[in-house]
């Protein structure tokens, strides 16, 4: 009985080390790895383009968002949909989508112009968004490889809401309503309809 034990078990060794890499097995962009591989070629295959949804809705049509790898003792990145930022940590290329319900086909995905108010580019002073999808790029001040990453558990993400002219504010009007908000996911590219 031990020798069909032992055979059985090196046959299914066998067919295991057969199925899985070997040391030298694994290639990441081209790029020839040992089994332990190095964070830089991990990186290579990682999804690090956060996607964040944002619920405006009524007559919210702009946003400023912010993240921190330390509970926002310091920022590692900033953006307001409503115009250029004036303290740093800024994205030069951030991807901004809306459906407008005055549009020709109202399901078109509208990229926004990047630095420019959301509330002048939409067709019709009636519009609502519901919500966009709000997409960082790896243009910012803050290196994004030192933080972009879903890998990091330290990393959260605040939004607020703004209708163009005034954010929004607490029921007593003395601070901004501010929201917590997580990657709905993590992509290796931005989508670009």
């Amino acid at each position: 009985m031990t020798g069909k034990l032992t055979r059985w078990w090196m046959a299914g060794w066998l067919l295991v080390t057969a199925v899985l890499p070997g040391r030298a097995g694994w290639i990441f962009d081209g790029v020839p790895s040992t089994w332990e591989g190095t964070q830089d070629e991990l990186k290579a295959d990682e999804e690090t383009f956060p996607v964040l949804r944002l619920e405006l809705g009524g007559t919210w049509t702009d946003f400023e968002i912010k993240a921190s790898t330390n509970n926002f003792e310091t920022l590692v990145y900033y953006y307001i949909s409503s115009g250029l930022n004036d303290s740093g940590c800024d994205d030069a290329d951030p991807f901004t989508y809306y459906c407008d319900d005055h549009a020709v086909d109202v399901r078109r995905w509208i990229a926004v112009t990047a630095h420019s108010a959301i509330g002048g580019q939409i067709l019709s002073p009636s519009t609502e968004i519901e919500c966009v999808y709000f997409c960082p790029s790896h243009a910012c001040e803050a290196d994004w490889r030192n933080w972009m990453s879903q890998q990091d558990t330290n990393l959260v993400w605040s939004w607020v809401r703004c209708d163009g002219v005034a954010f929004e504010m607490n029921a007593t009007g003395t601070r901004q309503h501010w929201n917590p908000v997580r990657p709905e996911r993590w992509e290796r590219a931005r989508t670009v309809p």
